[in-house]
């Protein structure tokens, strides 16, 4: 009876132990391959339109990172300046106020002036030019010191184009400029390229230029050719200027802190996504160049080219670029940028 009485203990023993073992292992290890992923909501500002290209491939990056994440990250998009107008979104985004924002790349002179060099008159003319730049070592050195000093991370280099004019007097040649009110945005490289031409630039968010446009506050505005048409400024300004004077790019961001808080493989599919997008947006902005300067000859607008006064324009702003490069400790930057030409 001992002996039985022993075995029976040793038993239960053994069947308890192996019901811990269960428990604690292959229902706890079941629970978590069947428990889902926690959803990781990201929201993504921009101050432009919905129907222009930079408002569509921010739809396009959350739907794929969206989609590619199985819904594990949640990009919810918020455009035409909803959560503030660019600069208000780039120092949100710098103070931990905002998970992401698209920035222009000429708004960034206010913390860290080498990006500007980009945005200097006349300085890029190409699209070529301007991949060699944006995707180069250099470039990609200052981002990565942009995301430490800043809280600012770019993701990617999305083409917006060359900048063009439109005014309601009749402009066509440099003299012409002088004493005409522009809008400029606030940053010091356009307020100078305006103030070299002889014009008067008012600085106005771009959310605000086409009433004041239209109310004469100023009496010309300049932007990139594709929204000259989609947002109807061409009908403001009977003088369409191609001027082609700075090449504009805008800089999807996120910031570094909730980058870093993202796992290796997290980061990597919104990276592999920003950059499937990047590809597709730089390839229309400049098929459509053309396009839009054909809708614009057609338009029963005066469409004055400025092909012929590349050599003036250039004479009068070269000397800025110096300028610019000693008073930012630049000059490194501005040869590189040289040499890409």
């Amino acid at each position: 009876m001992k002996k039985k009485g022993i075995g029976m203990l040793l038993a239960a023993v053994v069947l308890g132990f192996a019901g811990m073992l269960f428990a604690n292992g292959t229902t706890e290890t079941k629970a978590a391959a069947t428990e889902p992923q926690k959803v990781i909501e990201i929201s993504l500002a921009h101050a432009n339109a919905i129907d222009q290209p930079i408002g569509r491939y921010a739809d396009e990056f959350a739907k794929k990172v969206n989609e590619e994440s199985k819904g594990h990250i949640h990009i919810t998009v918020y455009p035409a300046s909803q959560l503030g107008n660019m600069v208000d979104l780039m120092d949100n985004l710098s103070n931990g106020l905002q998970d992401m924002c698209i920035i222009d790349v000429g708004n960034l002179d206010a913390y860290k002036p080498a990006y500007a060099m980009v945005s200097l008159p006349m300085i890029i003319s190409n699209w070529d030019q301007a991949a060699k730049i944006l995707d180069s070592d250099q470039a990609k050195q200052m981002n990565e010191e942009l995301a430490s000093e800043s809280n600012m991370r770019i993701m990617g280099w999305w083409w917006n184009g060359f900048r063009n004019m439109c005014s309601k007097v009749e402009i066509r040649k440099v003299s012409d400029f002088k004493g005409v009110k522009f809008r400029s945005p606030g940053s010091e490289v356009y307020l100078t390229m305006f103030n070299l031409l002889g014009a008067k630039p008012t600085s106005i968010p771009w959310g605000e230029t086409y009433s004041a446009m239209q109310s004469g506050i100023v009496d010309g505005m300049e932007t990139v050719t594709e929204a000259l048409i989609t947002q109807s400024f061409y009908k403001l300004g009977k003088y369409i200027l191609l001027t082609r004077h700075i090449f504009s790019c805008n800089a999807p961001a996120i910031s570094e802190k909730l980058w870093q808080s993202l796992s290796k493989e997290d980061r990597a599919l919104m990276q592999r996504c920003m950059d499937e997008v990047t590809a597709e947006i730089r390839a229309e902005v400049i098929a459509s160049e053309t396009g839009y300067i054909d809708q614009l000859e057609n338009s029963g607008n005066v469409v004055v080219h400025f092909d012929d006064q590349r050599d003036e324009l250039l004479s009068l702003f070269k000397p800025y670029w110096n300028e610019y490069a000693k008073k930012h400790n630049c000059q490194d930057f501005l040869d590189f940028i040289i040499s890409c030409q």
